[in-house]
């Protein structure tokens, strides 16, 4: 079954002709977000995955990237290659201020299939003089930056034209232009909208980037720019004017294909000839979103901090044997927005690392944390011996919520020198988090709406009750900003337009905010709540409620064991939820610890209780003051 699907999804119909794209595009299309890139140490090399399928289609390509460079003692070369051959270079001044930088790159003899640029800074001592490598620091500005591909037209028998669409999206082609979700049947019902829902996080893992210029319903014009994605079974496709543009005769499982409809209108369908087809053809396309190499183990898995237990991990299971000095490796940590850490915990890469030849400074490796540099490490003298072991840790307090990137780099002035890392005898070791309950009725983090996305959303239940034009679009930002932040899409989670709970977790959108006792859920708490049950709620709470804290943004809890949550989110408008979406407040967890998922071994063990004992030590306190008073009342009771 699954090769027939895989056959019907690549069996695609052709490709008329793309128009030569000639447009200046945002450079974090290159990259996937818009942070700045730092680049330290005396060379340090940022990958760009410019994804175009034959590299004779790619006359050339300029970037214009504005830069800050100003770094005492060094001569600063920017170079330009393609992992293996040098392509281009330009000196950098050492100013106090950006400069802006312009690459003009011919391409026609470009042998690479694939042209994964790299963008490498070189530092150079000046007149022999020492440096400090640790210190050197150049940053390039994405929101700033620019590139502008020249493209000629695709030929019309190319059979790889879903790959090559896929590769203009993620480049950023379209990124002009809206995106028309057009389905073939009720647009309105919440079979319809569930479809949508799948499109959305698909365009999102692909462009990697939050997809604010989608449009929903029927569209009249059939050349308007831009990217139309139809979706419907093919009995319905049969009997609208789309039937023209595809063979649907030569349809006969879920399918997946794309043809133009003018210099740069675009058409994708996604269909099958029933529910369950047209089902599975859009769970594909959301799933099947990876612009990465598949044949490269980087980028490709995520390691999920755990509740219990310290997870040890092989780093071959993440990335293959790497030599550093040339690329890094880059990995992925996902934090879950209900884990409290303590000074102890830690995030460790044991490393086996050989490097031939190297004499004490020579070189360094270099840890960074979400693009800040965290740890260097010295690497040792390797005359007489070729592997070294080395032991990098980081605080999981240093994390944030959510998605963390950590990337290892090392740093050499001699070139020549290979230092790479075995990763089959390598390992990742990551200590547990304290899981916390949040308080029955409090305000919600950003962070905890990543949560819908566990498990593929296969608990997960997202509500609309008032449906309008301004929801659609708030429901699509939500859908896209988690898909974009846990880098994973959740195809099973479900869309209802009643506010009814159905699954564990729920998340109504746009709803009047009456309070939190407006939420209606089911009284298991309440039937819980024993005297051991308020002593426990009263011991292990955090703290109190910060003022900081948005005020339409709530959460209530209602069955503790299975972790059954009703969030709500009253934002009457987009800009109110993109504003919450965004916010990087510090906000203290409000909760109670889960004593269920306690502590698995001594080590464990002993971290729980100096994250409690303030609190065990304040009931036992409050005991003993009891137990005073009551022996005293007694004794003064028989006096009397």
């Amino acid at each position: 079954m699954n090769k027939l699907l895989a056959i019907f999804i690549l069996s695609l119909l052709p490709l008329s002709s793309f128009a030569q794209f000639n447009k200046d595009i945002p450079f974090l299309y290159l990259t996937g977000n818009d942070d700045e890139i730092m680049f330290r140490g005396l060379a340090h090399e940022e990958p760009i995955f410019l994804m175009i399928q034959d590299t004779n289609r790619l006359n050339r390509v300029i970037f214009n990237l504005a830069i800050y460079n100003n770094n005492e003692g060094v001569a600063t070369r920017l170079i330009l290659t393609d992992g293996k051959q040098y392509l281009s270079h330009v000196e950098l001044g050492q100013l106090n201020h950006y400069q802006f930088v312009r690459f003009d790159v011919p391409l026609q003899s470009l042998s690479n299939s694939k042209p994964n640029f790299k963008l490498r800074i070189v530092h150079s001592a000046l007149n022999h003089g020492r440096v400090k490598p640790h210190e050197l620091l150049t940053v390039l500005n994405q929101k700033d930056s620019y590139y502008r591909p020249i493209l000629e037209p695709i030929i019309a028998k190319d059979r790889n034209n879903l790959n090559t669409f896929n590769a203009l999206l993620r480049g950023g082609y379209f990124s002009h232009y809206l995106t028309y979700l057009h389905p073939l049947e009720d647009a309105m019902s919440e079979t319809s909208i569930n479809g949508a829902s799948k499109i959305v996080q698909g365009l999102t893992l692909r462009t990697q980037t939050i997809q604010e210029n989608i449009r929903y319903g029927p569209i009249s014009d059939d050349f308007i720019p831009g990217v139309r994605i139809i979706f419907g079974t093919t009995l319905a496709l049969r009997e609208s004017r789309f039937a023209k543009d595809f063979n649907v005769a030569g349809i006969k499982g879920p399918f997946i294909g794309v043809t133009q409809k003018s210099d740069d209108c675009v058409l994708l369908l996604i269909t099958g000839t029933n529910q369950n087809e047209v089902l599975r053809a859009l769970t594909q396309f959301a799933l099947q979103s990876s612009w990465l190499d598949k044949k490269n183990k980087q980028g490709s898995s995520i390691v999920r901090v755990p509740s219990s237990g310290s997870q040890r991990v092989s780093l071959d299971d993440f990335v293959d044997k790497v030599n550093i000095t040339l690329s890094s490796i880059n990995l992925r940590v996902f934090v879950p927005s209900t884990l409290k850490f303590d000074a102890s915990s830690k995030f460790v890469l044991n490393l086996m690392v050989n490097h031939e030849r190297l004499l004490p400074n020579d070189a360094m490796l270099i840890l960074r944390l979400n693009g800040v540099h965290s740890r260097s490490e010295l690497l040792h003298s390797s005359w007489w011996r070729e592997s070294h072991y080395y032991r990098l840790e980081l605080p999981l307090q240093g994390f944030k919520k959510g998605l963390n990137t950590i990337q290892l780099k090392a740093s050499s002035l001699d070139k020549d020198i290979n230092i790479v890392v075995d990763s089959q005898s390598s390992t990742m070791v990551i200590d547990p988090g304290l899981e916390f309950i949040p308080l029955q009725t409090h305000y919600l983090r950003p962070e905890g709406v990543l949560a819908v996305a566990d498990r593929l959303g296969r608990e997960s239940q997202i509500s609309i009750p008032r449906m309008g034009q301004e929801q659609l679009n708030m429901l699509w930002y939500f859908l896209s900003n988690i898909t974009l932040h846990a880098q994973k899409a959740f195809p099973d989670n479900l869309i209802t337009f009643s506010s009814k709970k159905s699954r564990r977790l729920q998340v109504i959108l746009s709803e009047p905010f009456v309070g939190p006792e407006s939420i209606d859920v089911n009284d298991m708490v309440e039937k819980r709540n024993t005297w051991k049950q308020k002593i426990l709620d009263k011991l292990f709470v955090f703290g109190p409620e910060l003022s900081t804290q948005p005020k339409n943004a709530s959460i209530k809890h209602n069955q503790l064991e299975e972790d059954g949550y009703v969030i709500k989110l009253d934002h009457t408008d987009i800009e109110e939820l993109k504003q919450f979406l965004s916010s990087t407040q510090d906000v203290l967890p409000t909760g109670k610890i889960r004593l269920g998922n306690g502590p698995q071994s001594l080590h464990e063990g002993l971290k729980f209780i100096v994250l409690v004992w303030p609190y065990v030590l304040s009931g036992l306190v409050i005991s003993l003051i009891g137990i005073i008073s009551f022996i005293i009342y007694r004794k003064l009771e028989r006096r009397a």
